[in-house]
């Protein structure tokens, strides 16, 4: 029987090979593009190739002849296995469980269990079926997403007229405009302008290079300082595809450390295997010792634990969150502490314009103008605020030029022979070289009449001219979010912000937080979550500000909205896909879930071992009984891993909150 068997296998593999050659059969790699979805069609075609083996194992019981026709099914069926344990021979020189996997098939086909071999093949195949599944799926759902929020650059048209267009629009050898505060949309050489650029995110180089005429600059660096002109290298289509790659690759491919070491398990675990089976021949028989080899599920160990993380990493994108980074599933669980930003955070994205004062020889409008001006190239929500109420009083802006940010402080541009400078007291005492004592008697009188509110001041060739006061709104849906992050065991939840400390201490007393920080430079921020880092705490920072960055860089991890500046969402690990924060409420106890169902799986696999190895010398489990076993419990774990991850406790905790009062 071993030599028949032998000879079916040696032929079935020899037509095989042949066939494939003279491509008769079509292979994997020429039916689709996408490698995924050829792997997971070969594989769904190859688990139905095994079931009709099994079937015609179990007819050979009642007609022999069924037996020798499955015979020849099942090496059609072992076929890619061995191939694909030829290739890792060939690359790696290790033994891994694939080498298991179609060495115990080829030992049940030789001594004639064609049903446990058949169901050996079955599982391998059904279980690679779903690795590829999941990885197409997470494929599909992270493009879905990363494209839900399409970037928009701006333009420069052969009239010189700055245009905003979807980045996806952009063919190589147009020219892009790129200002202070802006990512670099795609890579190309500057024509005009100077700029200083973070590069850190691509280079690792710490200190900001300065760039002007003639240098290359490169996609997804930020622009700190200055105003460019670049002529694209390549499309924005193409570049959308290299970060949507890189996205790929840091989420859909990465395995958690238990993945890691499961795997890792399961290819050590060979050798030892093989070794007791050995030796249980001449204590309880080859049935015996063929069963033994059931008791290590090394490819589904694998497998499960794949499909288990993708399971979870869909259903945080259907709630809202892309993770941009896998590692954060990790970090996560041990988050305890929660630092938010203030202004487009915790509060509405754009506030309101209460008031404009006017000390000078402008008038509100006028002075609106030139705020909006220097602002519009800004994605901080008072900049676009600002920007909203110069459009809605149709203000026509002054071109401007040489732009300059200072983090936190403020902007400076040139326009029209004028300097504007926008920003805070701090920024704008700096620029006008006064005190406080020497401000006008409108501008003390409408900062004492705020009661503590944002105040964004506007100076004009070294002198200052009013004042905007903008009222912020809390979003509707942060009361919840702490009650939630309170009933997940976060213990410290602060608020940190670069507006006055009077507005922001009265924000975190009516959301009783435990702390504020109010004046804060973004330097200061970062410097802020270290210091909670060095206490021995873990850090989550959430913001959407220019000037959060920063601290996102320093934080264990860095959530950033949906309506973020572009260098906030490049360095956040997680955006939200949704202008809203209640999504951050599921991400932490979604990511504790990952890592216990890990543990469960893994665990579960490793009882079935144990259970399988004594049920052989104490119950006579032979290879029929070890297979149906095998099936079982391999029945159970799959529903276990696809299963949809439980949503904790969604009640409304009525923490007795008080009244945000702006």
């Amino acid at each position: 029987m071993l030599l028949a068997n032998l000879g079916i296998l040696t032929s079935v593999c020899c037509g095989t090979y042949w066939l494939k050659q003279r491509r008769i059969i079509p292979s994997a790699a020429t039916t689709e593009n996408n490698p995924d979805i050829a792997a997971s069609r070969e594989d769904a075609h190859q688990t139905r190739i095994s079931v009709v083996s099994m079937l015609l194992a179990t007819g050979g019981w009642l007609y022999a002849p069924l037996g020798l026709l499955s015979a020849g099914v099942i090496s059609y069926n072992l076929y890619p296995i061995l191939r694909h344990t030829l290739q890792q021979w060939q690359q790696n020189r290790r033994v891994t469980n694939d080498s298991y996997a179609s060495l115990s098939a080829l030992l049940m086909l030789g001594s004639g269990n064609y049903f446990a071999a058949g169901m050996q093949n079955m599982v391998y195949h059904l279980s690679s079926h779903f690795v590829h599944k999941s990885r197409q799926n997470a494929t599909q759902w992270i493009t879905d997403a990363y494209h839900a929020a399409p970037g928009q650059v701006w333009q420069l048209s052969a009239d010189d007229q700055e245009h905003q267009v979807p980045l996806a629009q952009v063919q190589a050898g147009d020219m892009i405009v790129v200002s202070t505060g802006e990512t670099i949309p795609v890579d190309g050489q500057i024509q005009s302008g100077m700029a200083l650029i973070d590069q850190q995110a691509l280079t690792g180089e710490a200190n900001p290079a300065e760039k002007t005429v003639g240098d290359t600059v490169l996609a997804a660096t930020l622009m700190i300082r200055g105003r460019l002109v670049i002529r694209a290298a390549h499309s924005g289509k193409d570049n959308r595809i290299q970060q949507l790659n890189a996205l790929l690759q840091q989420t859909r491919d990465y395995k958690t450390a238990l993945q890691l070491r499961g795997e890792r398990w399961a290819d050590q675990a060979v050798l030892p295997i093989f070794a007791m089976s050995a030796l249980t021949v001449p204590i309880l028989g080859g049935s015996a010792a063929l069963a033994i080899l059931f008791s290590a599920p090394l490819n589904i160990i694998r497998a499960m634990l794949s499909v288990q993380t993708a399971a979870h990493l869909q259903w945080i994108t259907e709630q809202g969150a892309l993770i941009k980074d896998g590692r954060v599933l990790e970090s996560l669980p041990q988050i305890d502490t929660v630092l938010f930003d203030k202004t487009g955070t915790l509060t509405e994205t754009l506030p309101e314009i209460a008031t404009i004062t006017c000390c000078g020889d402008h008038t509100p409008d006028q002075l609106l103008g030139l705020a909006a001006a220097a602002e519009q190239r800004l994605e901080h929500p008072i900049a676009q605020a600002i920007i909203a109420r110069a459009r809605d009083r149709q203000i026509t802006l002054p071109p401007v030029s040489d732009s300059q940010y200072d983090l936190g402080l403020g902007v400076t541009v040139q326009s029209e022979q004028q300097r504007i400078q926008v920003g805070s007291l701090r920024f704008i005492l700096q620029a006008t070289q006064c005190t406080e004592a020497e401000l006008p008697d409108p501008i003390r009188q409408a900062m004492q009449a705020a009661t503590g509110h944002t105040m964004i001041l506007v100076a004009v060739d070294g002198t200052l001219q009013g004042l905007l006061e903008l009222r912020p709104g809390l979003r509707p849906e942060v009361s919840a979010l702490l009650a939630r992050l309170r009933e997940h065991h976060i213990t410290h939840l602060a608020v940190i912000s670069g507006d006055q400390q009077a507005p922001t201490q009265r924000l975190a007393d009516s959301l009783e937080l435990d702390a504020a920080y109010g004046d804060v430079l973004p330097q200061d921020k970062a410097a802020l979550v270290q210091d909670y880092q060095i206490r021995g705490r873990h850090v989550c920072f959430i913001g959407d500000g220019l000037n959060d960055a920063i601290a996102m860089k320093q934080a264990n991890v860095s959530i950033s909205l949906n309506s973020a500046a572009p260098i906030a969402s490049e360095t956040a690990q997680i955006v939200l896909t949704r202008d809203d924060l209640a999504p951050v409420g599921d991400l932490l106890p979604l990511a504790g879930q990952l890592q216990h169902r890990l543990r469960n799986n893994l665990a579960l696999w490793i009882g079935f071992g144990v259970v399988n190895a004594l049920a052989v010398p104490l119950l006579g489990f032979g290879p029929i009984q070890s297979s149906l076993f095998y099936l079982a419990v391999y029945g159970l774990g799959l529903k276990y891993s696809r299963r949809t991850p439980a949503r904790h406790d969604s009640r409304q905790c009525n923490l007795p909150l008080k009244r945000y009062a702006p």
